[in-house]
């Protein structure tokens, strides 16, 4: 009777560690996106517009029939620019409105990218993957750029996460 207990006490007690570990780790993953959040949107509308920027503003400037020939002909991806495009059919297109889309999609990057990391290492190399992106230079300068480029990478991220998710055997790996 006793080792029953025994048993059950420290399957109890296991089990509530788990969640303990893993509600620390998902409020972790948060303050790491919120800290990538501040620093790709404090002061996103600064510097001024540049060169590629400024072709952007020109290729949302029209009507959306407009920005269909220009994409179709252009050979860009549509999505960022119809988004931009929607933005500023509520709202005067600002840089801080154009940046707005790849200042969104490098935030989400984060966690994306610890999604990612989790499908291949355990949870504390995935936060520190999420951390990375999070801080790194390169991520936000792009995130900071009313280009395609973040909302790409977010993306395809997102989808290599998945995949590996998906593909993952059904077996009692409890990765998540």
């Amino acid at each position: 009777m006793g080792n029953s207990y025994d048993a059950k006490k420290r399957s109890i007690i296991n089990s509530y560690d788990g969640r303990m570990k893993l509600r620390v780790h998902g409020y972790a993953l948060l303050l790491i996106t919120l800290l990538g959040g501040a620093l790709r949107f404090y002061r996103l509308d600064e510097p001024r517009i540049w060169l590629d920027e400024a072709l952007t503003f020109s290729r949302i400037c029209g009507t959306f029939h407009q920005l269909g020939g220009i994409l179709k002909y252009d050979g860009f991806m549509p999505l960022h620019y119809v988004v931009t495009w929607l933005l500023t059919q509520v709202t005067y297109p600002t840089p801080f409105v154009l940046r707005l889309m790849p200042a969104s999609c490098g935030t989400l990057l984060v966690p994306a990218t610890y999604l990612l990391a989790r499908q291949m290492t355990g949870r504390k190399q995935a936060l520190l993957a999420a951390l990375f992106t999070a801080c790194s230079a390169y991520y936000l300068s792009f995130s900071r750029d009313a280009k395609m480029y973040m909302p790409t990478w977010f993306f395809a991220t997102l989808f290599a996460a998945l995949l590996l998710m998906w593909l993952r055997p059904k077996t009692g790996d409890t990765r998540r």
